[in-house]
């Protein structure tokens, strides 16, 4: 994920057992908020990736 001002993020997302998103390696802050709202997104609309998100 690219943040304002060029940063980056990137970690791997998986589902646990009781259907809640896990971040590897974790994620802080707003970065995280951003993540998981795009994470509940493709779970929802079942694709495999977006190519833009604005959060």
């Amino acid at each position: 994920m690219y943040q304002a001002g060029g940063a980056t993020v990137e970690a791997t997302l998986t589902w646990d057992e009781d259907g809640q998103p896990v971040l590897n390696p974790p994620v802080a802050g707003e970065a995280k908020e951003q993540v998981l709202k795009l994470a509940r997104v493709v779970k929802r609309t079942g694709q495999d990736r977006l190519t833009r998100w604005r959060g």
